[in-house]
């Protein structure tokens, strides 16, 4: 464990860089939790305990460093909804476009208009505690 001091954690803006934090995270925590654990063997051997002090800032990084672990697993699945959102509409927008290319407007706007009396229901049914 380095003496540095760590400030709160800067959530990356992508998942690639959210995929480094998180392996120096987990190398980190390892890395502490081998020491404790190897600090409580040695207690157990010899009767001696290790430096408080130490053992206190130890425990305390691990625990600090498993919250930045949980919240940075919650800010990678943000952007993994985010881009998948993203590609939805992309998506959506290019069968669109496919759709005007193909069909003649007089089918295509019967469809937009069909799709669109059944939004409101389709939202309706998708809330949570729907019927869907």
């Amino acid at each position: 464990m380095s003496n540095e001091k760590r400030g709160p954690l800067v959530m990356p803006a992508t998942l690639e860089e959210c995929a480094s934090v998180m392996e120096r995270l987990s190398f980190d925590c390892t890395n502490i939790r081998t020491q404790v654990e190897a600090a409580k063997a040695n207690q157990r051997a010899t009767g001696r305990y290790s430096d408080p002090m130490w053992f206190a800032r130890a425990t305390a990084a691990l625990r600090w460093m498993s919250r930045d672990r949980q919240r940075l697993q919650e800010h990678m699945a943000k952007l993994r909804k985010a881009s998948r959102a993203a590609t939805e509409t992309s998506r959506d927008k290019l069968l669109i476009e496919a759709l005007r290319q193909h069909v003649s407007p007089e089918v295509f706007f019967r469809c937009v208009a069909e799709v669109t009396l059944q939004l409101p229901t389709y939202f309706v049914d998708s809330q949570p505690g729907g019927d869907a």
